[in-house]
Formats: structure tokens, sequence, C-alpha cells
């Protein structure tokens, strides 16, 4: 096999050798290693006034090529045949290659964003000369350990505005490069699509500079889809106009794109159409003589040039002067630092466990809980279908608090082996959502994986029957399993079809994570066999990650939580001691509140029911309809007097909110805001079952009489009937309820 060898011209009128390697690349299977994007690359930069630029000597050819690999790139000459062995561009991941390479060798210094690294270009940069030096010298040092060399030439050092990756840096600023803006106003009108191109990829790369980029591109990007007829017109000359003045002005102080789009509602709670927030900036303010710099998001609504939102107030909690208009930054002493800073006291372990447990103490340590879980037969498949077409993935771009969340994530599960380095020819998008506390949570987006994935059909427990096991338990301990689904490796070589791109790079688990389907199954099927004694003599419930304990009586309870923390401590399983609660007679489990004999709705997740907004989209129905459904069984008729809603949520159904519907909106807040209780059932004591039917679903009703007689019901189960079953005659129809 050989690929074309040739030559283009430089600018300075010298030649360039060059190797076709099309042909090759076609058939390589692609590395999903992501490139840095450039928009989180200048964003560290908030602060830098110094600046020390280094360019790599050899570039590529730093890489041997894999031994055994060299003559797939061979290329041929009129003077022969030729095969490299170190990597030349052109090559298929070889910027993949390279950039892995960069990261790895300078993770620690990134990681402290010290310097910005894209390909062979290294920036370095600080608010302070001697503390540049310092970090020159630790680039340096690394440099002189991986036999790394510089072009002198095109190394710039301690300056004050250095040009990098067609960015002009200052202080605060970043500009275009006026270089590559030389010459855009005689940028000639285009008359085919790839010069149209040619164009736009100029604007694309700078379009971070420009407002609402892509509303005024849009008729030029129509031209360049596929079988789209050439059709120039005035509306794509005032957009080609428009886009070369705005370049032509050289702003500063880019905006970037929100990973996910924020809503925008008037005061009534509609939605605005014209405010959607996808752009935020980041800008110095000054207030007095405090430099202070702001995360904005960028919207057209309002007059006023800047609004401080709520969260930007509660964090720096300024003096606000309402009757002067005025606002300044409190001065903040080390003293006054000291005394407001807050310390975590927490208590030993041995005051959290109960002395009767104390022979595991060991399985409520974190530290010991920090290790890479042990082999089991239970190692988590990804199973892909017949002809599944491996997927990359768009790089998302991150906030500053995100950066810092993701490093910590990336250091913590490469110590622990939960993660490493990859590079799969597939990739899973990778960030960040808010939780309850204001903390991050990271997340990988699998949907695309998942769909490709065989399906474990094996079943999660259902809930109403674990609770129908709590017949005359008076006790209660509840254990929450540390570290979930990461006690489940991944199987051998299944590894890189779960790799997720970060800014940091390309990475695969060795454990199992959330959101990967079948999770739950495997997870379920491994806790369901480790205990399956204990559960078949309906000692315990297990739900996922959470294990309920239950008795009539205390001694009989601990020898039970004695024999599950066996089991535990036999599988190298550990626990987290502030979630875990011991001998009560009310517990919390899988939203329920239990108590002897009695099962209540959790009043937490009832908060808010009555304040809860009338739906205007199918999407909030169906988030409405979703807490329902799980509470259901406290609701007598649940499904007739949810019906009108359910008809709403089907496909293709028009959106019409009407009376009857704000009706049983309102019936079913009412209904959960009762709060009822359901006793649970004994099996050897009698059942009365009360049936009912309407045209459209059967319920009914299980009771059985309480300690004082009374009757009180069990459950509510109802369902809604099918078009065939709405046309059968009221008795039929009663006797649905039965069956």
């Amino acid at each position: 096999m050989a690929s074309p060898f040739f030559f283009v011209d430089k600018k300075d009128g010298t030649l360039r050798p060059c190797q076709d390697y099309r042909a090759l690349n076609e058939g390589t299977i692609k590395n999903a290693y992501p490139l840095p994007l450039i928009g989180d690359l200048m964003d560290k930069l908030r602060n830098a006034k110094y600046f020390t630029k280094l360019d790599l000597r050899s570039g590529y050819n730093n890489i041997h090529i894999k031994e055994g690999d060299q003559h797939k790139a061979a290329f041929k000459t009129i003077h022969g045949l030729f095969e490299p062995t170190v990597m030349f561009f052109g090559l298929c991941n070889s910027p993949a290659t390279f950039q892995m390479f960069m990261n790895d060798i300078f993770r620690v210094i990134i990681t402290e964003e010290a310097i910005l690294i894209y390909m062979d270009d290294i920036l370095i940069f600080s608010d302070n000369l001697e503390d540049l030096r310092r970090k020159t010298n630790r680039v340096l040092n690394v440099l002189q350990e991986n036999d790394l060399f510089l072009k002198p030439e095109k190394c710039i050092f301690e300056v004050q505005e250095v040009e990098f990756l067609g960015m002009i840096i200052r202080p605060n600023n970043i500009h275009m490069d006026p270089v590559k803006l030389a010459g855009i106003q005689q940028w000639p009108e285009p008359h085919t699509v790839k010069q149209l191109r040619s164009f736009l990829g100029f604007c694309n790369f700078y379009h971070r500079f420009i407002p609402n980029y892509s509303s005024i591109a849009y008729p030029l990007n129509e031209l360049t889809r596929t079988n789209e007829p050439w059709k120039w017109n005035k509306l794509r000359t005032n957009a080609f106009t428009t886009l070369k003045d705005l370049f032509s002005s050289q702003p500063c102080c880019p905006n970037r794109k929100l990973v996910k789009p924020i809503p925008v509602h008037n005061v009534d709670g509609t939605p605005n159409q014209n405010g959607t927030i996808t752009h935020y900036t980041l800008r110095p303010l000054l207030f007095g003589n405090k430099l202070t710099l702001a995360f904005l998001l960028v919207t057209s609504l309002g007059k006023e040039d800047i609004i401080l939102g709520l969260p930007w107030l509660k964090q720096r909690n300024p003096i606000i002067n309402w009757k002067e208009g005025t606002i300044s930054i409190r001065q903040t002493t080390t003293a006054t630092s000291l005394a407001q800073r807050t310390t975590k006291t927490s208590k030993p372990l041995k005051d959290l466990i109960p002395a009767n447990y104390h022979n595991f103490i060991h399985l409520f340590e974190k530290k010991a809980a920090e290790r890479f879980p042990i082999k089991r037969p239970y190692d988590h498949a990804i199973d892909l279908k017949p002809y599944f077409i491996p997927h990359d993935c768009k790089l998302y771009s991150m906030t500053p608090q995100e950066e810092v969340a993701l490093d910590e994530f990336l250091t913590e599960n490469l110590c622990k082996g939960y993660i490493c380095p990859s590079k799969s020819p597939m990739a899973s998008p990778f960030f960040f959502v808010d939780k309850k506390d204001g903390t991050l949570r990271p997340c990988q987006d699998y949907c695309a994986l998942n769909e490709g994935t065989i399906k474990n059909a094996y079943p999660l427990p259902l809930i109403g029957d674990l609770m129908d096991k709590l017949r005359n338990t008076k006790y209660f301990t509840k254990l929450d399993l540390r570290s979930g689904y990461n006690n489940i490796r991944i199987k051998e070589g299944d590894q890189h079809k779960a790799a997720f791109k970060t800014i940091r790079g390309l990475f695969e688990p060795t454990v199992m994570f959330f959101g990967l389907c079948n999770s739950p199954a495997t997870f379920q099927m491994f806790m369901n066999d480790i205990f399956r004694v204990i559960i078949t003599e309906e000692a315990i419930l297990i739900y996922m990650d959470d294990i309920l304990i239950f008795s009539d009586n205390l001694e009989d309870l601990r020898r039970k939580t004695n024999r599950v923390l066996n089991v535990l401590q036999e599988n190298d399983l550990f626990l987290k001691p502030e979630k875990c609660i011991f001998e009560v007679q009310e517990v919390e489990f899988l939203g329920m509140i239990i108590r002897p004999n009695n099962i209540h709705m959790d009043p937490v997740k009832l908060t808010g029911i009555q304040q809860w907004p009338e739906p205007h989209t199918v999407k909030q129905l169906r988030s409405f309809l979703g807490f329902c459904n799980f509470y259901h069984r406290f609701i007598p008729n649940y499904s007739s007097i949810a019906y009108p809603l359910n008809e709403l949520t089907r496909t293709n159904e028009p959106w019409k909110w009407n009376e009857l519907r704000t009706n049983a909106f309102t019936t079913l807040k009412d209904l959960f805001s009762s709060q009822p209780a359901l006793l649970i059932p004994n099996k050897n004591k009698p059942f009365i079952l009360e049936t009912d039917a309407s045209k459209v679903a059967s319920g009914a009703v299980l009771y059985q009489a309480n300690s004082n007689g009374d009757l009180q019901p069990c459950g509510f189960i109802s369902e809604a009937f099918g078009p065939a079953q709405q046309r059968y005659r009221v008795y039929d129809r009663e006797l649905l309820g039965i069956i």
C-alpha cells in the first residue's frame, strides 16, 4: 500500500512536502480524543497580565509510529517507496495522538490553570512576572524530561500582548488578530458554494466576537446545504455585508455559547419567545478601586447595560444604597474572613454507629472504600446491536466553576482507577447539572450508546410488593451503600464503548457509571444474588443501593443487621454512615414514610404541591403526572381522575386545556395534599375488596381492619380502559374491576 507524494507552495515561496493520506484515512478507525475548545482556553486568561509563548520544534515528528504500522503510511516518490517511522502531518488521528501526549505530560500544570496547550503551541500566563517565571521553569523542566525542544525564533517571553491561536491577548481583553482581518472589507462576493464556505470558515473561527452571529449568517449557511440550489439574493448580500462590517469593527470580550439555553418567562408565566438566553460573557467590573470579574448572561431584553442578578448579589453581598442608587463591594479583612469561615465538625464513627455493630466499623470508613472494586461475575457488559455504528460527539464548553469541578472529578477518579485515558473511536458527551445543594453533578450523555445497546430484561422490584412485606414490623434500620454503581466493573474489552469526551481529553470508565443502559438491571441482579438467602426469608428489602432491615423486636433486628453487614464485608462493599439510620420506628424509604403498620407519602416530596403551576406544555404536564403516578396507590380512582390529563400526553394529540382538565389537575393536588395513610396488609387476616368502574377506568380499594378494628385502606388500584373496553356494558366494566 502507498500514498501519493507531492509539494505545495508556502507563503514565503518555498515548497512544503505533502503526503496525500486520504485513502488511508478513510479506512482508519477514528480516535475520538478531542482538541481543546479555543473559547474554553481563552476563558482561563482572567486576571492574566504577563505572557510567555513557546513553540515546539519538530511537532508531530516527536511521536513514533507504532511498531508494525509504519508500512501502512508508506508514500511513493519518483525516487522510490518510503515509509515514515515518526508521525507525519496528514495522518488520521495525528492531532488526537499529539494533543493526548501533550495533555498527559503537562496534566498537573494544566489542571492548575497555569498554561494553555493547543497542539505544539504553549502559552504560559500569570498576574505577576515572578510567578510567570516560576511557571515557565516548570514547563521547561517537563520539556527537558520528555526530550522535547523549542524554536527560539518563535518563542516570546514576558510580554503583555501576545498572538495565540489567531487572537491578540492583552490583560483582561481578547481581540481578533488584525493580520487575519486585513482585507476583510475587500473580500469579494462569493459566486460558488466553495467560495462561500471559505468565507464562512473564516467567520466561524471568530464567531464568538459577533453578537447574534447565527441569526445573521443563517441566510448564507442555507446555501451550503446539500442539494440546495444556488440563489444569491438581496437578503444574502445584506448578511454578507453585515458580517464584513462587524468583523471590521474588531470587538473584544467575546460571547460564549451556553451548554443549554435558558428560557425566559414573562410575569404571567408564559414563555418569552424572543428572550431565550444562549450566550454568556466574562467582563471585568470596577467598583471604586476594586476590580471583579463578572459572569454575565447576554440578552437582548431591556435597555440596561448590566442587570446584577440574585446569584451575583448573594456571592458578593455588596452594600446597596437604594436612596442614592449606588452599589459598592464590601472590604474584607483577614480577620473578618476568618470570623465568617465555618468549619464542619463531624462526629467520630463510633458515635455514629451503635455499639452492636462496631465489629464492622471499617465498613463505614470512607478511606477504606476508596479502592478499585474486586473482580466479580457481575461485570457490566455493553452488548451492542448488530450493525451498530460507533458515534463520536460534540465537545461541550464549560464555565470556570465547571472546569474546577471537572478537574476534581478527573483527579479523584483517575486516582481510584475508575477511569483511564482513552483512544476510543466512539465517545459520549460530558457535562454538569446543578444539584439541590448548589454543587455540580457530573453526567455522561449515553443516549446514543444506549440506543444501540441490547437491553437486559432483568426487573427492578415493584415498590408496592416491597411495602407489602413490612407487616407486623416495628423497628427499622436503613443502610446506604457507598459508591453505588462504581462497585461493579465494566466487562474487559467493553470499557472503550462508554468513553466520554471532556475539555481535558477522552476518558473511558473501568467501573459502571450512572446513565449506562442496563446499569440498574446489572446492579439489582448483583444485590439480589449476594443477599438472596436473607431476601427469601423476608428479612430485608433491597432496591438498588438502598437496604431496609426490619423486625418486630430490637433483638431480631440487630441479629439481621449483623447478617447484612457480614454479607457486605464478604463482598468488599462499604456504607455511608451519614445516610445510615439505626433502630428507629419511623424511616423514609423510596419516597415513603414507614411506621409500624402504616405507610405515608413523604411530606418533603409533597411540599409545594398546592403551588404547582398549571401546565402549559406536554413536557410540564408529564412532569406533574410523573409525580402523581409514583404515589397513585394512595389515591382512590386515580386513573379516572387523571384520564383527561393523560389524554393530552398521547402522540399527535393537540394541546387543548379546558375546564375538565383544570378540575382534574386541582382535584389531584387536593387529594395529594390530604396525605392519606395506607395500612400495611397482613395476609393472615381477612380482606375486603371494593370495586367501581366509570366509562373510562376501573378502580378498587383493598381494606383490612386495623388495630382499633376500623377498616383502613391497604392500597388503591385503578386502570384506564382501552377503546374496546370502554364499549363494554356497565356490569362487564364492573367485573373488570374485580379481575
